[in-house]
C-alpha cells in the first residue's frame, strides 16, 4: 500500500471509491478545524443574565421626604442588581405590613419605632434625616425655643408622627391630619406653635402664602430615618449595608439629600 493518495489507483486491491483524495483530505481538515473550534465558539457566547431581584417596600403616603430616602436607596439597590418597587400607605400600615411579611420592607423610620417590630432587620445606615422645626403666629420668631417651653405649650403637629411624640408631653400636643392643618391651627389660634417637617413645612408657608407665620431658627428635633426589611432578607440588608457604608464614606448620601430635597420642595410648591 502507497503512502501517497494519487498512488492509489495502481493498486486494483484497494478500491478507488475509499481512497482519499488531496481534496478530500482538505475538506475533511476544515470539517476537523471546525469541529474543534465549535467548543470555543460555544465558550465565547454570552451566558443570559440572571433575572433581575425585585422588591416591594412601604413607604407613607403624602411624606415630601420620601422621594430623598427612595433616591438614596434606588442607588444602592441598583448596584446589587436590586429593582425596588414602592407601595404607598399610612404609616404605621406599611410598616405593619412588612413586619407580617406581606411587603419586603419600609423605607424609613426612626429607630426607636423600628423597636417595636420583631421581624425588621434595621439597615443601620441613615437614608433620610428629618429635621422638626417650630412655626408660631408672627412675622418674627426667636433664634431658638427649648423643649421645656414647648412642653408647657399647646402644640399642632402631624398625627402619627414618632419622633414629635417621644419627645414632647402628649398633654402639650393636638393631633392634626396633616402638616398644612398644623400650620392653620397656628394661624387661627388654636395653638400656640406648630411642630412639622420643615422639609415640607417651609413649602407649605411659600405655597399658601401663610406670611402671617414665622419659623423658630433652630431645629427642635434632628431624627434619622433607618430602612428595614423583613427577617426573610437578613442577607441581602446584610449587603446593603455595607454598600450604604461606602456611600456614606464617600459622601454620596449627603449629595443625595441635599439635590433631592431641593426637588421635593419644588414639587410641594408646584402641586395644584
Amino acid at each position: 500500500m502507497h503512502d501517497f493518495p494519487g498512488q492509489a489507483a495502481q493498486n486494483p486491491r484497494v478500491p478507488s471509491q475509499i481512497i482519499p483524495t488531496r481534496r478530500s483530505l482538505r475538506a475533511w481538515s476544515c470539517a476537523a478545524g471546525l469541529w474543534l473550534l465549535w467548543p470555543a465558539a460555544q465558550a465565547q457566547t454570552p451566558a443570559p443574565a440572571p433575572a433581575q431581584q425585585s422588591i416591594e417596600i412601604a413607604a407613607p403616603e403624602n411624606a415630601a421626604i420620601v422621594p430623598v430616602a427612595l433616591a438614596v436607596l434606588q442607588q444602592a439597590y441598583a448596584r446589587l442588581g436590586v429593582n425596588v418597587k414602592v407601595r404607598l400607605l399610612p404609616l404605621r400600615r406599611g410598616v405593619q405590613l412588612a413586619d407580617s411579611g406581606e411587603l419586603d420592607g419600609d423605607l424609613m423610620h426612626s429607630l426607636p419605632s423600628l423597636k417595636e417590630w420583631e421581624q425588621l432587620v434595621v439597615v443601620k445606615v441613615p437614608v433620610a434625616r428629618a429635621v422638626f422645626s417650630a412655626y408660631k403666629r408672627g412675622p418674627d420668631c426667636q433664634a431658638s425655643v427649648k423643649i421645656s417651653e414647648l412642653s408647657a405649650a399647646h402644640l399642632a403637629y402631624m398625627r402619627g408622627t414618632r419622633a414629635i411624640e417621644d419627645a414632647l408631653p402628649a398633654k402639650a400636643l393636638r393631633a392634626a391630619n396633616n402638616n398644612l392643618d398644623a400650620l392653620l391651627h397656628v394661624q387661627r389660634g388654636v395653638t400656640e406653635f406648630a411642630v412639622a417637617g420643615q422639609l415640607e413645612t417651609d413649602a407649605l408657608i411659600i405655597k399658601y402664602k401663610l406670611h402671617d407665620i414665622c419659623k423658630v431658627a433652630e431645629p427642635v428635633i434632628i431624627s434619622e430615618l433607618y430602612h428595614s426589611l423583613n427577617k426573610r432578607h437578613e442577607q441581602l440588608a446584610e449587603r446593603l449595608e455595607r454598600i450604604l457604608q461606602e456611600m456614606q464614606e464617600r459622601g454620596e448620601i449627603k449629595q443625595i439629600w441635599a439635590a433631592e430635597a431641593r426637588r421635593a420642595q419644588k414639587a410641594v410648591i408646584s402641586l395644584p
